[in-house]
């Protein structure tokens, strides 16, 4: 379930529906083994309903006006999908602000089925936070850590046998109130032999499309994972808990045989690599790169570069190009050099604007991901990052990401602030807090060189640099954004606010009992 709060600010409920891997990948291993699986896409079933219902929390700061936003099922409709003789449910919480709807999840479903039921869940939140949610929720047993093919299949063995839990290695359950770790279990390594992802059991045709394609498709996009783990240690960033540091490939024609299947057996022809860091070597994206403009049949991809940009020359992106990568994200997430040491980001800026530069000369559309708020940030670190943006929009960069920082649980940053005593699990606050929107009159900082006053101003200046620099460079994109605004869709985040903000004027003007419900 897609959580978030009810405010008369924003709107923080998911617009789309995304395919999730993980989910369909130990759905597919669990088939494989011979154990029947149902899955029950809740956002995914109806991915543009959005319920708005009162949910028990406990806070210390925030008004109790605040209700519940879930776009898709609602608990009650997700029960009833669940089949009558089920005897193990899993849920799955990959991000923090997903955790308040989910426990409500949860205690809803012990409600309502039968008591031998046995519930566990898993994802990259559970992973870093499986003592707290087995301690805030009775009806939970087990909590999945990290890779979850090899160790979803044991714990089925374990449970369905009865045996000792505490065989099952990457794992954290919890018997008789007592609470207990088991050993960490090995990364998987030959990734090639893994089942594929179970997507005939989810509602792929509702999943998000991409219309800013070269040729008009209406086939969902579909996610592929090449690579698992990162070599890198980045402070804000899960992966060292969820995945380790080792960093293990598939083979350039495994991956191309998954997105074959991919097109053949469900008709995408828009794929997107979740990977953390899909570019280290340079020959093995070549390689991918030739496979796929060997097909017969065109494939658009996108991918994310990671960390590792000098690996990303003009000769890549050309392959890139060339093979149907239409979109390729860059991560540097700060422009200040003192910053990126801090938080042991891995990039060099002026090899990252030097790969930037060939790729855009390439032909690709680019993202650049950025983050405010990391702790001892200082303005002069804002100034330098307000900077780098105009660069990378001088050069051409489409589309920028702009997050606030929020310390996701399992991370070094996140162990850092909880030792410190600033984040605490005595009441909800920190749920609700990787809920809330900057724009909001309580929304919290983990930073405290600069003030929350200070990053209210720098957010939308981040976005006026961007996009200033952008139409400055390219008049044309006045005309372009004047035409879209006309027929009612948009580009980028600009033309998306503006359509917003024209939207929720015209319901003020025309249809004042509907104004302030345009959906952003």
């Amino acid at each position: 379930m897609e959580g978030g709060l009810d405010t008369e600010v924003s709107h923080t409920s998911s617009a789309h529906a995304t395919a999730p891997l993980g989910l369909a990948l130990v759905a597919g291993s669990l088939r494989n083994a011979g154990y029947t699986v149902t899955v029950i896409d809740g956002n995914g079933e109806d991915p543009y309903r959005v319920n708005t219902f009162d949910i028990p929390y406990n806070s210390n700061r925030l008004s109790t006006k605040f209700k519940m936003r879930t776009a898709g099922l609602t608990p009650a409709e997700v029960v009833s999908k669940i089949p009558p003789d089920v005897d193990v449910v899993g849920i799955s919480c990959m991000f923090t602000h997903n955790w308040l709807a989910d426990r409500h999840l949860l205690n809803y479903m012990a409600e309502h089925l039968p008591k031998h039921v046995t519930f566990i869940a898993g994802g990259e939140s559970i992973s870093g936070l499986a003592e707290q949610c087995l301690k805030q929720v009775e009806c939970l047993s087990v909590c999945v850590l990290g890779e979850g093919e090899e160790t979803a299949i044991e714990l089925m063995e374990a449970l369905e046998k009865k045996t000792d839990l505490t065989n099952v290695k990457g794992i954290v359950f919890k018997r008789n109130g007592i609470i207990t770790k088991t050993a960490k279990r090995n990364r998987l390594r030959t990734l090639d032999d893994l089942p594929l992802p179970a997507w005939d059991l989810f509602p792929v045709a509702n999943y998000e499309i991409h219309h800013n394609l070269p040729e008009k498709n209406n086939a969902p996009t579909l996610p592929i994972l090449a690579t698992r783990g990162c070599p890198y240690t980045c402070t804000f960033c899960t992966s060292p808990d969820m995945w380790g540091t080792r960093y293990f490939m598939r083979s350039p024609q495994n991956v191309f045989n998954e997105m074959v299947w991919l097109h053949e057996k469900y008709g995408t022809i828009s794929i997107e690599f979740y990977d953390l860091t899909a570019i280290i070597q340079k020959r093995w994206v070549l390689e991918l790169a030739e496979l796929i403009k060997s097909y017969d049949r065109k494939i658009y991809w996108k991918i994310p570069s990671g960390t590792r940009s000098e690996a990303l020359d003009q000769e890549v992106a050309k392959a890139l190009l060339e093979s149907g990568c239409y979109t390729l994200t860059y991560a540097p997430e700060s422009g200040s050099p003192r910053m990126l040491d801090t938080i042991h980001k891995k990039v060099s800026i002026p090899r990252m604007l030097q790969s930037i530069k060939g790729s855009k000369q390439a032909g690709l559309y680019l993202f650049i991901n950025m983050i405010l708020g990391l702790p001892g940030e200082r303005h002069t670190d804002v100034w330098q990052s307000l900077w780098f943006i105009a660069r990378c929009s001088w050069l051409g960069v489409d589309e920028m990401h702009l997050g606030i920082f929020r310390p996701y649980p399992g991370t070094a940053l996140h162990n850092q602030l909880a030792q410190q005593g600033e984040i605490q699990y005595e009441n909800d606050d920190y749920f609700i807090d990787s809920i809330m929107c900057i724009e909001e009159a309580k929304s919290s900082f983990n930073n405290k060189n600069v003030a929350a006053s200070w990053y209210k101003f720098y957010y939308p200046l981040c976005f006026v640099i961007f996009f200033s620099v952008k139409y400055v460079r390219t008049p044309s994109l006045f005309i372009r954004t004047a035409k879209n605004l006309y027929r009612g869709v948009y580009e980028n985040r600009i033309e998306r606010f503006l359509l917003y903000f024209i939207q929720k004027k015209r319901n003020y003007w025309f249809f004042p009992e509907q104004a302030g419900h345009a959906a952003p």
